[in-house]
């Protein structure tokens, strides 16, 4: 059994978790809590919580034990070669991704590692399968698991504070190209 059988994560279809992967799986903040409390120990074999917001929101709050990765090329540095980790192990590893609302920076880093990891596989297989997204983002995990948050706050990505390192940071990444692009070979 995979990850995905163990979590209880809402059904998808076979297609949804190999093929082009139109839309990421939803993982449920008390999912995401039952990880981070240790609730799932048992059944999880391991997870990664990729926090895609900017370095400033992540410093004002996000989730026990989550990891600042805001770029395709930091996806491509830390998740890649998985050499330094077992295939095994990599394949039963829950990777969860989220931004602030899960809606625009979440959903595309989590392609961004699928469409790699379709890069440097042979179809079907693929090093990391089990890949979800936080539904609701940083922003409703806040609401219902402050508790779980370190340091226990939240700022915005629209915080007036930062509108500086927003425009530097946005701008950033429109220059860059994608890091990988994979064409379906059927």
């Amino acid at each position: 059994y995979n990850a995905l059988s163990r979590l209880q994560v809402s059904k998808m279809e076979e297609q949804d978790r190999v093929a082009e992967w139109p839309t990421p799986v939803p993982m449920f903040p008390s999912q995401v809590a039952s990880l981070v409390s240790g609730v799932l120990d048992s059944v999880a074999r391991g997870y990664w919580l990729v926090d895609c917001r900017y370095p400033y929101e992540f410093a004002g709050g996000h989730i026990q034990g989550a990891v600042n990765i805001y770029t395709e090329q930091q996806v491509l540095s830390t998740f890649f070669p998985v050499s330094e980790l077992p295939q095994e192990e990599a394949r039963d590893t829950a990777v969860v991704f989220h931004c602030e609302f899960s809606s625009e920076r979440g959903p595309k880093l989590c392609r961004a590692l699928r469409r790699m990891d379709r890069a440097v596989n042979v179809y079907p297989t693929l090093c990391f399968p089990e890949i979800y997204l936080l539904r609701g983002g940083y922003r409703e995990f806040f609401q219902q698991f402050q508790v779980l948050c370190e340091p226990q706050g939240y700022v915005s990505m629209l915080h007036e504070g930062h509108r500086a390192e927003l425009r530097r940071l946005r701008g950033a990444g429109r220059t860059r190209k994608t890091l990988f692009t994979h064409t379906a070979t059927r």
